[in-house]
């Protein structure tokens, strides 16, 4: 049965039992959560795993780190052509940039050592 709370009736989501013909109550609690899980791995369905796998693995059975570092080995000598081409480009902009840091940097020295 329901409970009330002044005149307000609250369901007591016991929904094969409900004594309101137009109940909308669509919220789901942890323990419906978990028996509905059960329920769809009985039935065969897809129930995803929470999380990553354990072990820091994927389904490959590389370590993150072991693949991150092969990605890295992999894209390197594009990523230094990149890079030279770049500084080669920008060769102006960014000695002054440079100069500009070094030149702010002197400043604060002066400021604090006065």
């Amino acid at each position: 049965m329901s409970k009330k709370r002044g005149d307000i009736v609250v369901c007591n989501l016991d929904c094969e039992h409900c004594v309101f013909e137009d109940c909308i109550n669509d919220e789901i609690t942890y323990e419906d959560y978990k028996k509905s899980r059960v329920i769809d791995s009985i039935l065969g369905l897809a129930v995803p795993r929470r999380g990553r796998p354990k072990g820091g693995k994927d389904t490959s059975g590389i370590s993150v780190k072991e693949k991150m570092r092969m990605r890295y080995l992999d894209k390197r000598e594009e990523a230094l052509a990149y890079s030279k081409k770049y500084a080669a480009e920008h060769r102006e902009e960014i000695n002054a940039n440079r100069r500009k840091k070094r030149l702010n940097n002197k400043i604060e020295i002066d400021k604090n050592g006065e």
